[in-house]
């Protein structure tokens, strides 16, 4: 990721204009910011959440509407999300379950609006959660 992601993340919430460094995830994170920030999504699914870099910039967008919420599912503990989330304040519109895919989609009941699939990243993975 060529920087740390709290300093991204910060760069989010303090709206330094940082697209310019190559090295930066900050323009893939404005981006998904803004597609769900100016689109009707108000139920998204996150699959794969790691260190929650794109759970915040996400978090941000569904924050700044009414009604929306963030569901984000991932195998593995994520310590440093949580951290954030509760840095941010977004707890009471995000939900973190600790599952494998396979075994949210065979369990879920809830209809979303937007799915962001970024769980597994070979292509067998990934077309099993599309």
């Amino acid at each position: 990721m060529g920087k740390n992601p709290a300093d991204v993340i910060g760069s989010i919430f303090n709206g330094q204009n940082r697209a310019s460094d190559t090295n930066d995830m900050y323009p893939n994170f404005l981006l998904l910011y803004s597609f769900i920030k100016f689109t009707n999504f108000g139920k998204i699914l996150e699959l794969g959440v790691h260190d929650g870099s794109s759970t915040i910039a996400i978090l941000k967008a569904v924050g700044e509407k009414e009604g929306a919420t963030l569901t984000s599912v991932d195998i593995s503990e994520a310590p440093f999300a949580e951290k954030l989330v509760d840095t941010y304040g977004y707890r009471n519109i995000w939900t973190f379950k600790k599952q494998s895919t396979d075994q949210f989609f065979t369990e879920n009941k809830e209809v979303f609006d937007l799915i962001i699939i970024d769980a597994g990243h070979t292509y067998d993975e990934t077309w099993m959660d599309f």
